[in-house]
């Protein structure tokens, strides 16, 4: 006796109709999204380049208090008073001896080349406290006599878009204030 198989499932498949109906959401939903998306790209590398100077900037003071010695970072800022800014923006930390240390950075958009960090295309770093060089003493101090401030900016300046503040403190406290342009 020959056993008949039964058929478990019944033939699968999709309509010509239910696939244009799908390809119809994604054209609406591509069509709002797209120009955000588009504005997302200089958003991410400003919040980058942000988080990238604040821990380069916690480096150069744990590296200061590691090596016993003072460490400073030096410091090339765009004029921010012109737009937009004619400078490109960088930063490198040497130790006491002038010996380069290496940096951290987690931003790909970044051109950072092991010892000199290069601000991305379309943001700049603004020196609100005309502080050129900062340095960390051997406890984690700052030699400044006022907190070092700095202004990341987008190119872009559009209402609403974000810049951040970075200041570091004379205890040495590093942090990160996010603004929005009016």
């Amino acid at each position: 006796m020959q056993l008949k198989e039964k058929q478990l499932h019944p033939q699968a498949g999709i309509t010509l109709v239910e696939m244009m109906v799908v390809v119809a959401i994604i054209v609406v939903m591509a069509f709002f999204a797209g120009p955000e998306m588009l504005q997302f790209g200089p958003k991410a590398r400003l919040k980058a380049a942000s988080r990238d100077l604040r821990n380069n900037l916690e480096l150069a003071r744990i590296e200061a208090v590691k090596r016993n010695t003072e460490v400073t970072v030096k410091f090339t800022t765009s004029n921010c008073a012109t737009f937009p800014p004619v400078t490109d923006s960088s930063y490198k930390i040497t130790d006491e001896d002038g010996e380069y240390i290496p940096l951290m950075s987690s931003s790909s958009s970044s051109a950072s080349s092991g010892d000199t960090y290069t601000f991305p295309d379309g943001t700049a770093l603004c020196n609100s406290s005309n502080t050129t060089n900062l340095t960390f003493t051997n406890r984690g101090y700052t030699t400044a006599t006022v907190d070092a401030t700095f202004d990341l900016k987008s190119l872009e300046q559009d209402t609403g878009d974000p810049w951040y503040t970075i200041t570091v403190s004379l205890g040495g406290a590093i942090s990160i204030d996010r603004k929005e342009y009016l």
